[in-house]
């Protein structure tokens, strides 16, 4: 099925023309989330994160909204499926919400790297970053 909706347009920097992918996402838009099964390791009111055995499955929301618009779901060691609501077709466009379907840190995690919700100044040459949750006054 092709998606209503497309990538945010700097994502398309990281898109690959030629060679084997390092991970797989499939994308799937349906009209219910599945309720999660498994052994629930993380939970805020915006997410919901089970384990079952190694495999990672999220219910993902937007803060201050309630309920989920998507489910993140490991199938193989290098492959997910993500199942999208029709109820965030306008807000898909958003790097927030369309980057949040893909379980990043789990990716950057195997590279050594890890994903900060920051604000950064540049002082005397050299970065500073506040890490901290989102509304406590990072960027002010």
């Amino acid at each position: 099925m092709e998606l209503p909706y497309a990538a945010p347009d700097h994502f398309l920097q990281f898109a690959v023309e030629t060679g084997k992918p390092e991970y797989i996402y499939r994308l799937r838009e349906v009209h219910s989330l599945p309720v999660l099964d498994g052994n629930q390791i993380a939970w805020r009111p915006d997410m919901e994160v089970v384990r079952d055995g190694t495999k990672e499955i999220r219910l993902i929301g937007i803060k201050g909204k309630v309920g989920y618009y998507a489910c993140y779901q490991e199938i193989y060691s290098r492959e997910a499926e993500v199942l999208v609501t029709r109820l965030v077709r306008d807000l898909m466009p958003s790097d927030t919400v369309y980057s949040s379907l893909f379980a990043l840190d789990r990716r950057m995690i195997e590279y050594g790297g890890l994903i900060l919700h920051c604000a950064y100044i540049n002082h005397r040459g050299k970065g500073i970053l506040f890490s901290a949750p989102s509304g406590v006054g990072k960027s002010t």
